[in-house]
């Protein structure tokens, strides 16, 4: 089983498309589906529980938030509040810095907490949460079989797509959603796993019936006409300056708050929040129904600008306090609202066709997430597969592409993402040679063929690669000669899972030495990687 195990890890450590690696993305694809079930079970289960709790005693009714920010606080201080970063910008960061290892006390912190937020009543998202635990799952599998960093960074980002395929049931989305936001590039043997865990997601979203499924098809699309055309670009540059508006509001808060104690920031996030949805009781509603409930015309206009409204301050302040939960969700709503918004104004100076209004506000739906995240191509491919109808795919370039310019261009704003990191000191900038040698691990290059001397005095007419230590010193006292000058050279130890990015930041600064790589004991001597082996691999990855 160990040699089975060794020639595993010696596989994966090489950046190729790989079997052993698609499977373990199906693996790994299964527990983040394992989790996210665990997940949204216990989320039904809260509100089942705080509807009995506000039946017996009627005044929680609208204290409901200020009861979870309480539990909230009681399971944050008994982890540790070190353990309180969570969602998708700490996702990104450990999957560009940590090669996706997620702490496990932030885990647990991320499933209670968000649990707890999305049954009491916060506008939050429950894929922030998903892709958390997502990546969680699916990288233990990576950590329990000590597989190289670099196939755990894809197995965590597989347990990603995992995650928002079961959530939304959108797999292709999930898939160029973690392309395009969170690994930044498009390499096979990465894309192959991702698509089977997405697939994975899928199918326990159909079994279970895990809800947030937006049952609209649409089957009018109206000819490229001067006014639709011009319609649907000033929808795009509207959805575009109120993504703006909400990252600004986001921003403020987080910026306002950021030295206040965790208590103060939740016991205020839990009063506005139950301050807004007494004037608004509606404040809860789902992206789903918010789409749902305007084509039925159940909504009024009034209704729908106070739902808009009261979801943008919702979220903002809920988010930027830190409570637990995703940003996905509560922009999907609030750009089907603002679109219904807008249609509303229009309608008297345009001889409007009600059969475009479904095409229209799911496209909103889409673009508002869109800019604000940077993520135009998933959201196009999510609003097709939410609606089984690809034909929505060309009107929604025209409201996604002047939206993402507002947001990107005119205002030069980053993704919502990165602006949270960078305002949370989570700094995951990484140079090019660092990012591409994060991709293979130590043990594809190291070298084996060495002769070792166990003193290091006992050099004599010993030719080529060379290990020595001194007389009576420990193991890991080890040192290279080098074959031209025969100097001595100190050398640093790097686990098996490691990456080549790891040898190449221990050897940066002299450019020259080596590093040796240990098994599961550090005494268990693999093999060597020298500044020379090092320095031709970077060359042949450039040319």
């Amino acid at each position: 089983m160990n040699k089975l195990l060794h020639l595993l890890r010696y596989r994966l450590a090489v950046p190729r498309v790989s079997w052993q690696l698609t499977l373990l993305g199906l693996i790994g694809g299964f527990c983040a589906s394992v989790l996210i079930v665990l997940f949204i079970g216990f989320i039904r289960f809260l509100k089942e529980l705080f509807a009995q709790l506000t039946v017996e005693l009627p005044p929680l009714e609208h204290a409901l938030p200020l009861v979870g920010v309480a539990i909230i606080l009681l399971i944050a201080i008994s982890l540790g509040l070190q353990y309180y970063r969570l969602g998708i910008p700490f996702v990104i960061y450990r999957i560009r810095t940590h090669n996706g290892s997620m702490p496990l006390k932030n885990t647990i912190n991320q499933f209670i907490g968000a649990s707890i937020a999305l049954a009491s009543g916060f506008v939050v998202g429950r894929e922030g949460p998903a892709v958390h635990l997502g990546a969680a799952g699916s990288g233990l599998v990576g950590w329990w079989l000590k597989l190289p960093n670099n196939a755990t960074r894809v197995l965590s980002a597989s347990g990603i797509a995992a995650g928002i395929a079961a959530t939304f049931n959108t797999p292709l989305a999930a898939v160029v959603f973690v392309m395009e936001v969170v690994l930044k590039e498009y390499k096979m043997h990465m894309v192959l796993p991702v698509l089977l865990a997405a697939a994975c997601g899928a199918i326990v979203h159909h079994q279970l019936d895990l809800g947030h499924s937006l049952d609209v098809t649409l089957e009018q699309f109206p000819a490229m006409d001067w006014k639709i055309a011009g319609s649907l670009v000033l929808l795009g540059i509207v959805l575009g300056l109120l993504s703006v508006l909400f990252a600004a509001m986001l921003g403020g808060v987080t910026q306002a708050s950021y030295r206040l104690p965790l208590t103060y920031r939740l016991t205020i996030a839990g009063t506005v929040t139950c301050a807004i949805a007494w004037f608004v009781p509606e404040l809860n509603m789902t992206e789903s129904e918010a789409v749902i409930r305007q084509l039925d015309g159940s909504l009024t206009f009034e209704l729908i600008a106070a739902l808009f409204v009261g979801k943008l301050v919702a979220c903002s302040v809920a988010l930027g306090l830190g409570i637990p939960g995703g940003i996905i969700g509560p922009l999907y709503a609030m750009g089907a609202l603002a679109t219904g918004c807008f249609l509303t104004l229009l309608r008297p100076y345009l001889d409007w066709d009600p059969a475009l209004t479904p095409m229209f506000i799911i496209i909103g739906m889409g673009s508002m997430m869109a800019a604000s995240l940077h993520a135009p191509m998933a959201a196009m491919v999510a609003i097709a597969e939410l609606t089984n109808s690809p034909g929505v795919v060309v009107p929604a370039m025209l409201v996604m592409i002047p939206a993402q310019l507002m947001v990107g261009q005119i205002f030069n704003k980053p993704s919502m993402f990165v602006q949270q990191m960078q305002m949370q000191g989570m700094t995951y900038e990484q140079s090019p040679v660092v990012l591409s040698l994060q991709k293979t691990g130590a043990l594809a290059i190291m070298e084996t063929n060495y002769q070792w001397l166990s003193d290091i005095d006992d050099m004599g007419s010993v030719k080529g690669l060379v290990l020595a230590k001194e007389k009576g010193e420990a193991h890991d006292r080890l040192f290279y000669i080098d074959p031209d000058n025969g100097e001595r050279l100190r050398m640093e130890g790097i686990d098996q899972q490691a990456s080549l990015a790891i040898a190449y930041q221990r050897l940066r600064r002299v450019r020259k030495g080596a590093v040796y790589v240990y098994g599961d004991r550090r005494e268990q001597l693999l093999g060597i990687i020298t500044w020379p082996m090092l320095a031709e691999y970077m060359h042949k990855e450039v040319a």
